[in-house]
């Protein structure tokens, strides 16, 4: 369960601390969006992700810019056949 906090004074600011699972859910669900005329519905049965982060370079001599996902989706189309019959 992500883990928030919130501070009023002049400003509102709001801290939401995410552990690995829940990012990589949504990294999944950002990437789902992503994904060209249909959205995988991860709730539906047979739907399953895969998350691989890895530290993103840039330049020569390749220096460290940050991180880059790889989201892999995965939808068993067998269960959805057999409800449809």
């Amino acid at each position: 369960m992500p883990k928030s906090s919130s501070d009023t004074t002049h400003m509102r600011k709001h801290v939401v601390q995410l552990d690995h699972k829940e990012l990589e859910k949504a990294i999944a669900m950002v990437a789902a969006d992503c994904v060209e005329h249909y959205t995988p519905n991860f709730k539906a049965p047979g739907v399953s992700y895969k998350v691989e982060i890895e530290e993103a370079t840039e330049g020569s001599p390749a220096y460290r810019v940050g991180f880059k996902a790889t989201v892999t989706i995965i939808e068993d189309l067998q269960p959805q056949a057999e409800e449809a019959k």
